[in-house]
C-alpha cells in the first residue's frame, strides 16, 4: 500500500472515530480576521484557508488553549495579532509582529486593500508589501 493510502485511512479512522471533527469558523469570526488582515496589510499574502483556520482558532480561544502550528510567517503574524497561541514546525517562527502596507513600485501609490489581480490599476505594475511597523512579540513559546 502507498504512502498516500495509509494516510487516507488513518484520516478516515480517525474521523470516523470522532479523534477529528471537521469545523468550519463562525462568519462574525471570519470578518473579523478579514479586518485584521487588512489593517496589517497580510489580506493579499493570505489564502482563504488561511483565513478559516485563524477564524476557527479565533473562535475555539475561549474555550481553551488553541496552538496553531504553521511556517506560514503570514499565519504567524496574524495570530501573534489576534492573540492565538501558535509556533513554527520547521522554522523559528517570527521575531517581530509586522504592519504591512500595500504599494505600487511603479507610480508609488498606496493601496489599502489589494487589487484583485495583484496589478496596480493605474500604471499595471504588481503591489508589493513592505514592512512599515514592527512590534515586539507578545512571549510567545519557541520550540
Amino acid at each position: 500500500m502507498r504512502a498516500g493510502g495509509v494516510s487516507k485511512i488513518r484520516l478516515t479512522s480517525s474521523l470516523e472515530g470522532g479523534r477529528i471533527q471537521v469545523q468550519m469558523p463562525e462568519r462574525r469570526f471570519l470578518r473579523e480576521v478579514e479586518a485584521s488582515a487588512l489593517e496589517l496589510g497580510e489580506a493579499s499574502a493570505l489564502s482563504d484557508a488561511d483565513k478559516e483556520l485563524l477564524a476557527l482558532a479565533l473562535q475555539l480561544k475561549p474555550l481553551g488553549q488553541v496552538e496553531l502550528v504553521s511556517d506560514d510567517y503570514s499565519v504567524q503574524n496574524m495570530a501573534e495579532a489576534l492573540g492565538i497561541g501558535y509556533r513554527g514546525l520547521t522554522t523559528r517562527g517570527i521575531r517581530r509582529r509586522f504592519r504591512w502596507l500595500l504599494y505600487c513600485p511603479g507610480c508609488r501609490r498606496v493601496f489599502e486593500t489589494p487589487p484583485p489581480d495583484g496589478l496596480c490599476p493605474y500604471c499595471g505594475s504588481e503591489v508589493r508589501r513592505k514592512p512599515v511597523e514592527a512590534h515586539p512579540l507578545r512571549g510567545r513559546k519557541t520550540p
